[in-house]
């Protein structure tokens, strides 16, 4: 393509994969939403071709109500099984899922990676005055600070229609101390489907997919589901699979001693909405910051993630900065059009405390372009840096290739000066 000829969206768009790659900036369908308790964390990464693997994309919705229907539950310990000597009593999981998953969890390479430990830890459990027990910072933390992680007590595929027996079973393969620390968390559905179900409905954290079954699964953890609620959370989880254990990042500053919050509903909802949400499903009163705001300030809050949710709504290519950029690489206007819309994005974003996973990667990615685009090297790295910190946050360590681009934004030679050399 001529550097004078005039760029479509669905060119821009190629362009942004071709030059920097879908591991360095990941299209905007591919980004995960995590905005509810049961979808907390982006679920695995499941490539799509493999021995004993499914892909999520290839299957219809037909086809997922046919394997299941004709599918062997089954119940099974990972990594290995719990008679094994070599495997330590925390380092296995119960899990009730179907047959396929369980050959496609088997197949997976150097299967399991260590859990990551941190020593001394930075996180203790500990009981607060007004929301029991919970987890705080034993150290002041960073956005994509490493906080901790651990293998569940229990995973359970979704969609099984397990019944009350079956669970039973599954919670005689656990240790006795496994299995009182189940026990231990908090059930508020009562008992009307039985008590392991209702533990499991009151502290599930969902991910979004698993190898042989990309229905996904709720998984219950000792310390990770021990993470109150927060609308403006201040870390985030995600599901490691290489090692087979829920990770905790920090997702924005969090001092010493603060207690570290997570989100079990969209946060984009208006107030009520949320609240509403929060007590029909986990019987508590929201008092979060974001909750807790006088009725006048409730209502701008409301305003803001009604904006954001917009975009999500619309999603790309109808978002922030994505239709004008053509026009605006070729054309005579303020360079600063795009850049501000993207900035006006980010501003909803601080002010709300939520950063949701389907909104801020293609706006970050098309405010570092611009940057790059006018040859402002000094701004391409600061976005960039705060980009790697979100997405290492959000992605178990990995920060998809910002940090490259925050060391030398000059690479990105498809863009650099391209507003001032396609004009």
């Amino acid at each position: 393509m001529s550097m004078t000829e005039q760029l479509n969206v669905q060119e821009l768009h190629a362009l942004f994969a071709a030059q920097l790659g879908n591991s360095t900036f990941p299209p905007p369908s591919s980004s995960r939403n995590a905005s509810s308790h049961e979808g907390k964390g982006k679920g695995v990464r499941i490539p799509s071709k493999g021995p004993g693997r499914l892909c999520a994309a290839s299957l219809s919705q037909s086809q997922v109500l046919q394997n299941l229907r004709t599918t062997d539950i089954i119940i099974s310990s990972h990594p290995r099984s719990r008679n094994d000597p070599k495997m330590l009593d925390n380092s296995y999981v119960v899990c009730v899922i179907t047959s396929q998953a369980n050959e496609a969890i088997r197949a997976l390479p150097n299967f399991p990676e260590p859990v990551k430990v941190l020593d001394p830890p930075a996180h203790e459990i500990r009981v607060h005055k007004d929301f029991g027990l919970g987890m705080f910072a034993t150290r002041d933390l960073n956005v994509g600070d490493f906080i901790m992680a651990e293998r569940p007590l229990f995973i359970m595929a979704r969609g099984l229609g397990v019944d009350a027996k079956t669970l039973d079973h599954a919670l005689d393969q656990m240790s006795d101390k496994r299995r009182d620390a189940f026990f231990a968390l908090r059930n508020v559905k009562g008992y009307t489907r039985g008590p392991i179900q209702g533990i499991v409905d009151t502290n599930a954290i969902g991910m979004s997919g698993l190898p042989g079954h990309p229905q996904g699964a709720g998984v219950l953890c000792d310390e990770i589901s021990r993470i109150n609620h927060s609308c403006t959370p201040n870390s985030v989880w995600d599901w490691h699979l290489e090692s087979f254990a829920m990770e905790i990042r920090a997702l924005r500053p969090i001092k010493k001693g603060e207690q570290i919050f997570g989100s079990y509903n969209n946060t984009l909802d208006p107030r009520d909405e949320r609240r509403e949400f929060l007590l029909r499903r986990y019987k508590f009163h929201c008092v979060c910051p974001s909750c807790a705001l006088p009725d006048d300030e409730s209502r701008t809050s409301d305003a803001r993630r009604a904006k954001l949710k917009l975009v999500e709504k619309k999603g790309p290519p109808s978002g922030f900065g994505y239709l004008r950029f053509p026009m605006w690489l070729n054309g005579p206007g303020s360079d600063n059009e795009v850049i501000d819309e993207c900035l006006e994005a980010i501003e909803l974003m601080e002010k709300e405390g939520v950063w949701p996973r389907n909104i801020w990667p293609p706006i970050f990615e098309r405010l570092v372009i611009a940057y790059c685009c006018l040859e402002d090297a000094k701004n391409a790295t600061y976005w960039a840096r705060r980009a790697s910190a979100l997405y290492t946050a959000e992605n178990s360590g990995d920060d998809g290739g910002w940090s490259a681009v925050a060391e030398s934004p000059q690479e990105l030679q498809e863009w650099w000066g391209a507003r001032k050399h396609w004009r």
